[in-house]
């Protein structure tokens, strides 16, 4: 037997839905709870204060999800909300500006040989093939003028090791 997508999305394994959903479901007892009397309704006019209650909690419960979908909705074509709304996507986001002409892209740095041009403590500078790089050790302290190789690279990040004694 097939469930239904979205029925399989809430209850099966827990999805993300299903905390939601006791939440809400704990709330409108608790609001159910504040309005009512502390013991069972026996006469009529408390049965009817409480029903009264009950009906006025469950209403509220209702238009505030009926309001919240909407907003969730219709958010970006109303123009008070419009402005809360960022537009941009990750696909036009970029982290750095484009490469410079001559430059080689950092992957091409792995295994490359450079010296320290400032301290590496663990981030710092570095000089590969005439080109200052922003680099990482490991963890560890790396003196200025030491030899350095790149191990590797993490997105804009250059991970690299000290290599034999001071460049010459």
């Amino acid at each position: 037997m097939r469930i239904k997508h979205g029925m399989n999305r809430l209850w099966t394994g827990f999805g993300n839905q299903t905390p939601a959903v006791l939440t809400l479901v704990f709330l409108l007892g608790i609001q159910v709870a504040a309005f009512s009397l502390p013991q069972i309704p026996v006469p009529p006019s408390e049965s009817t204060a409480f029903q009264w209650n009950l009906l006025q909690v469950i209403g509220v419960f209702i238009v505030t999800i009926v309001g919240l979908f909407v907003v969730a909705r219709y958010a970006g074509s109303l123009p008070g909300l419009r402005r809360l709304i960022r537009y941009e996507t990750l696909a036009s986001a970029t982290m750095a500006g484009p490469a410079k002409a001559g430059d080689t892209p950092l992957s091409d740095l792995i295994g490359e040989a450079g010296v320290a041009l400032t301290s590496l403590r663990p981030a710092g500078k570095a000089e590969f093939a005439g080109q200052p790089r922003d680099v990482v050790t490991e963890g560890e302290f790396v003196e200025k003028g030491t030899r350095v190789e790149v191990l590797a690279v993490h997105g804009r990040q250059v991970v690299v090791a000290p290599r034999g004694g001071p460049a010459a």
